[in-house]
């Protein structure tokens, strides 16, 4: 029997706490580019109280470009991918634990601020509830 490799994946989406940011990679990895960038997550329990959770994520070669150019703080995004955790000890001897996510792909929903009130709706032509179903029939 063979090994076999599991992945442990998320699909999220969330707004951008903040503009990504690139760093200059050291070491091992050095030359190969990585950007950050976190999702804010909003749960509303039936009981009415919420929670948000903050979702850390990093990037590596090619869509470093696309991250930094069109990803900015307050933008809707869903980013399913690989939950990652990294693991090591810093010069003082003491061990750290980081969990994010590795996207798969990026895909920006809406910019910030980005909401259709009720009132513009009907001024563009009504909410979905009011539409003929038979008018978007093809044939």
């Amino acid at each position: 029997m063979g090994f076999r490799q599991s992945y442990v994946s998320a699909n999220v989406v969330g707004r951008l706490v903040s503009d990504p940011k690139e760093y200059d990679v050291k070491g091992k990895h050095s030359g190969r580019k990585l950007a950050k960038f976190c999702l804010a997550v909003n749960y509303v329990y039936s009981s009415g109280k919420g929670e948000t959770a903050w979702i850390d994520y990093e990037v590596w070669g090619a869509q470093v470009e696309f991250v930094m150019k069109y990803l900015k703080k307050g933008m809707l995004v869903a980013a399913p991918g690989d939950i990652k955790t990294k693991i090591w000890t810093d010069s003082d001897g003491v061990k750290h634990k980081k969990t994010f996510i590795s996207p798969r792909h990026i895909i920006i929903l809406g910019a910030k601020g980005e909401f259709i009130t009720k009132d513009e709706e009907e001024e563009v032509g009504g909410s979905n509830e009011s539409r003929n179903e038979e008018d978007d029939v093809p044939f």
